[in-house]
């Protein structure tokens, strides 16, 4: 796929989004199953979602899946991130609130990285993204003042 000039490889950002969608479901549920809040739910319903959707299409394309066991990773850097802010995030619920911000900042970044040459998929998708950092802002404000 050519997007402005530039080779666009889309094999890679369909698994590389179904990866992260497992990584944040999985997180999320982790810290639902802990601390009870419904945002974590929420979100991780939301990440389902998208990972069905990334999912179709690796069969679509005749990609392999690259999820594995929940909270497994095959990227080390992935598995190392995925075990630090689950393990924070079950300290305290401020610092479980903190550890979803840092996820959804962390995917911003990444899709940002890959499709900077594709304006025309990054600006929905990150729109989309903002939702449940509002949730995690929101969410955190509350537990702060409780």
């Amino acid at each position: 796929m050519r997007t402005n000039g530039k080779e666009i490889d889309f094999n890679r950002l369909i698994m590389a989004k179904r990866h992260w969608g497992v990584k944040k479901r999985n997180g999320y549920l982790v810290l639902f199953d802990r601390w009870e809040l419904r945002v974590f739910e929420n979100i991780a319903e939301s990440e389902q979602r998208h990972m069905d959707s990334f999912l179709n299409l690796l069969g679509k394309y005749g990609l392999e899946d690259p999820a594995l066991a929940p909270g497994m990773f095959d990227n080390a850097e992935l598995q190392e991130l995925y075990d630090k802010l689950v393990a924070t995030g079950e300290n305290s619920i401020i610092e479980a609130l903190e550890a979803g911000v840092i996820i959804e900042q962390t995917d911003i970044e990444d899709i940002n990285n890959l499709l900077d040459q594709t304006i025309f998929l990054k600006e929905p998708y990150i729109k989309s993204l903002t939702i449940p950092l509002c949730g995690f802002y929101t969410f955190r404000g509350s537990a702060i003042e409780s």
